[in-house]
């Protein structure tokens, strides 16, 4: 069994220079940063990791090419003017000479003909904006990062994953990975992926878009994840839960998407409690999509009730929504439609509540008094 590798704290005293680093360096060329980076690097055990948490800040980092010309436009000039001549002395006067009539052509100063002659190194390029994090957060991306390395080599996944579904089948969609999926307890579902080394082709980019996947994973409310990986031929496993204190950089979905589900959410729970309600807490497998209604109903006597809110949306994401919730088969399946919507919907769907303004929670208490 492989154990990934983990940053200690006493990186972080070195994480924090190299923040620095990088702060102090805007307005300067690369090379600059480098050099910088470079003085860390030699008073460090272990260089390659400081080159990691430097890698890691370059996608925090804008740079750009710093020139009044076209730096290939410029040396091709040049050259064609140091033809004319059997040599040409850097800082002679013939070299001042093409300086000069270069310059006047690209109406520009002698100077900024020379500063553009290699410019477009990425040496010389210029360090204009860096959005600085803090030492924790870095360490804590690194440490990400070695887990996400790993995935590109493996076979297969097997996750199992409870709370925050949406932000994971979400991901599992938007990146184009190939799945399966099994329910195993209310709220719980395990998910076998497959890995990159199992394709035949296109392995590289289906390791990247697996690895992004991971984040969103850290964001469920319990998590496992069991790997299978290839590694000079020989396979072995890893395992991932939150006894690795692993740090998602992705943003959590907003609780709510609408004042309508939130208000609904608060006086529901609050007025009625013999039915515990749940944030998108179910999956539906669709064959090639699934659904995740908005609220799960979990009653004392076992019973269980999904509802779907259909409220403000364009015309476009409506005609979606109404595609995938005519696949839906279950009878305790109920949706709330806008009154703006009434034309669509009518005599579509059995379990049907309108509303307009707010969902009022005792007309859903009560339809869901009468499921079996």
């Amino acid at each position: 069994m492989l154990v990934p590798f983990q940053l200690s704290p006493k990186w972080l005293s070195i994480a924090a220079k190299v923040i620095e680093t990088y702060r102090q360096n805007r307005g300067f060329r690369r090379a600059n940063l480098n050099e910088a980076l470079g003085k860390i690097e030699r008073k460090v055990k272990d260089p390659i990791v400081l080159r990691g948490l430097a890698r890691l800040l370059e996608e925090r980092t804008t740079f750009i090419l710093h020139s009044l010309v076209n730096s290939e436009e410029v040396r091709k000039r040049l050259f064609e003017k140091a033809a004319h001549f059997p040599v040409v002395k850097w800082q002679s006067e013939k070299a001042f000479n093409i300086l000069k009539e270069t310059a006047i052509e690209f109406d520009v100063t002698s100077k900024d003909i020379e500063d553009a002659i290699f410019a477009d190194l990425p040496s010389n390029e210029l360090l204009i904006e860096f959005h600085p994090t803090s030492p924790q957060a870095l360490i804590d991306r690194y440490n990400l990062a070695q887990i996400q390395g790993l995935l590109y080599s493996s076979v297969a996944l097997v996750c199992e994953v409870e709370g925050n579904l949406r932000k994971v089948f979400t991901h599992l969609r938007m990146l184009r990975l190939m799945y399966q999926m099994e329910r195993l307890a209310p709220g719980r579902y395990r998910i076998h992926l497959d890995g990159p080394v199992s394709l035949l082709r296109g392995t590289k980019r289906y390791g990247v878009r697996l690895a992004n996947l991971l984040p969103a994973i850290l964001l469920a409310k319990d998590y496992r994840i069991a790997a299978t990986i290839e590694m000079k031929g020989e396979k072995t496993q890893f395992y991932v839960s939150p006894l690795l204190k692993l740090k998602s950089h992705y943003t959590p979905n907003p609780i709510f998407d609408s004042h309508v589900e939130e208000r609904f959410f608060n006086r529901f729970r609050d007025f009625f409690k013999d039915w515990e309600i749940e944030r998108e807490g179910e999956v539906f497998d669709l064959g090639g999509e699934v659904m995740i209604p908005d609220f799960t109903f979990r009653h004392s006597g076992g019973r269980v009730a999904f509802l779907e809110i259909v409220g403000f949306w364009t015309e476009e994401y409506l005609e979606k929504k109404m595609a995938k919730l005519k696949k839906i088969t279950d009878k305790n399946f109920l949706v709330a439609v806008s009154s703006r919507w009434n034309k669509k919907f009518e005599g579509v769907f059995e379990n049907l509540i309108w509303f307009k303004g707010s969902l009022n929670p005792k007309e859903v208490y009560e339809r869901l008094s009468k499921i079996s």
